[in-house]
């Protein structure tokens, strides 16, 4: 399985590097890319524009796509001080905050990591700035960052939702401060086992996701219409199932009430599609 780790800034890149054992390639001037045995690391530059470019750059030049897994590493702020700086997590949930569009990895692997959203933004915010910003949309404290909504859309043009890893560090808690390049390295050094088992993790999903039992495929194809999924709604509702049944090694019995559910209106349907998916894809 290809790893094909997408990252901003050198200094994010430089442990993995040195860790991984990657080489330069002298061939790729313009956009610095890193080698190694089952490994490419590019380092795209600073925003989801850049970071778009980059994962493109990187997965049409390297990926076969029934071989490959798509990883952003790299900072993000926090504005919940609870949250311990260097704290590693596994993304479940990224908004672009322009947009207000959200994507979801399906995460099939056993990680061992704390999981949470993260929103992209087009510029660094301060507390304050963010806290304006989160309460006008949605109130909830999620984590920030200005590349995972750019590297998602891209990626998600050659892989499927479970090939698509999204690993936050985070560096601050939106002081504005400038911070110490010294400290962010101990941080990714502290974190470096967790990296590599999650890397190594990948190496499971080599082949297509496996199948759901036919009681649990029966279970979905019967929901679509009881809740007037469009097309788009009912691949979302088996990703989501599929990732829940490997996580967990469990059949979908708790999506059973919904059959006695009656839907109305899309509103209603939005709120029991929007249940589901909290359901199945909870931590």
């Amino acid at each position: 399985m290809l790893k094909i780790i997408v990252a901003a800034l050198q200094i994010e890149a430089r442990p993995l590097i040195r860790a991984l054992g990657l080489k330069k390639d002298s061939t790729s001037p313009k956009i610095p890319l890193y080698r190694g045995d089952g490994v490419r690391l590019v380092v795209c530059g600073t925003g989801k524009l850049k970071a778009a470019v980059g994962t493109t750059y990187a997965l049409t030049r390297e990926a076969e796509p029934q071989k490959t897994i798509a990883v952003n590493f790299g900072f993000c702020g926090s504005a919940d001080p609870r949250i311990a700086t260097g704290s590693l997590f596994m993304i479940n949930k990224i908004t672009d905050a322009a947009t207000n569009r959200s994507f979801f990895p399906d995460i099939l692997l056993n990680h061992g990591l704390s999981e949470s959203a993260l929103t992209t933004y087009d510029r660094p915010l301060i507390r304050a700035e963010y806290d304006e910003e989160a309460g006008r949309r949605t109130g909830e404290r999620e984590l920030v960052d200005m590349e995972g909504s750019g590297f998602f859309t891209a990626a998600s043009v050659f892989l499927g939702p479970e090939r698509i890893i999204c690993l936050k560090l985070v560096s601050d808690h939106l002081e504005g401060n400038r911070l110490d390049k010294d400290l962010l390295s101990a941080f990714i050094e502290s974190q470096l086992p967790r990296i590599e088992s999650c890397l190594d993790a990948c190496d499971a999903l080599a082949g297509p996701p496996p199948a759901l039992n036919p009681e649990d495929a029966t279970l979905l194809a019967a929901l679509r219409p009881r809740l007037r999924l469009t097309t788009t709604q009912s691949h979302q509702l088996r990703d989501w199932a599929t990732a829940y049944a490997i996580r967990r090694r469990r059949d979908l019995t708790i999506l059973k009430p919904y059959l006695e559910q009656t839907v109305n209106n899309k509103a209603e349907r939005n709120r029991l599609l929007a249940a589901i998916k909290d359901e199945l894809l909870a931590p």
